[in-house]
């Protein structure tokens, strides 16, 4: 019996990694646009401006 509920166990955390991974393109979006957004002066994340070289 235990190994039926180890199964099940497995399958709920499955089913839970891929609701969050499910939406991960809806939260990243979201704390763009309240987060990042905000703190950099609405200048998107992918500006060339921000992407500084770094000294070897």
């Amino acid at each position: 019996m235990a190994g039926l509920y180890e199964w099940w166990r497995y399958k709920e955390i499955i089913d839970n990694v891929r609701d969050v991974l499910d939406a991960a393109p809806v939260l990243a979006e979201t704390l763009d646009d309240h987060v990042v957004s905000r703190a950099v002066g609405d200048v998107p994340n992918n500006s060339p401006e921000l992407i500084k070289p770094v000294a070897d």
